[in-house]
């Protein structure tokens, strides 16, 4: 029985690894980024807020990459990066509405909302150049903290972007 039992849990453990190594070689070798996809959602730092938000919401990755006139990544949108810069101006805390309402404080001023792309933007993104390796992708992304890593050129244009439901489809499709 314990050899047995030993054998497939030493089959589980490496399932996993193998699984991973043989994906990335048939993805890394002969077939390049298939697992990129080309229709990243963009803005310009100039997009006003309305379009920022229908770019962010319009696709599954609630996220939008902020390109410059030359296609040049400057910057990442997310739908939590939106809630946390908006929400703190659009609905102030009750001791701050109390404060308000003291007859011997002076009004603030409301802090800044943001009506642009590059208002909101966080210049912090993951991203790898069009030729890198897949694993790379995925150590971008793990190392950054990013759910979405941005693919450019070699002069920083966006090409096209991965996010982690592309990278998991990309390890599993070899082997369906």
């Amino acid at each position: 029985h314990f050899g047995g039992a030993a054998a497939r849990a030493d089959d589980l453990m490496n399932l996993i690894p193998a699984r991973v190594t043989g994906a990335l070689i048939c993805l890394t070798f002969g077939r390049g980024w298939r697992v990129m996809r080309r229709d990243a959602p963009v803005v310009h730092p100039e997009t006003p807020l309305p379009e920022v938000f229908q770019a962010v919401i319009a696709t599954r990755l609630h996220r939008a990459f902020v390109v410059d006139a030359e296609g040049r990544v400057v910057g990442l949108i997310s739908d939590a990066e939106l809630l946390e810069r908006l929400a703190p101006a659009l609905r102030p805390t009750a001791l701050q509405a109390l404060v308000r309402r003291l007859p011997f404080t002076r009004p603030r001023e409301e802090p800044t909302r943001g009506r642009t792309a590059a208002d909101l933007m966080s210049s912090t993104f993951a991203r790898v150049e069009e030729g890198a390796l897949l694993s790379d992708a995925i150590g971008r992304m793990l190392h950054d903290g990013q759910k979405v890593v941005a693919v450019t050129d070699a002069t920083g244009r966006l090409v096209g972007m991965v996010d982690r439901a592309d990278l998991l489809r990309g390890l599993v499709l070899p082997y369906g």
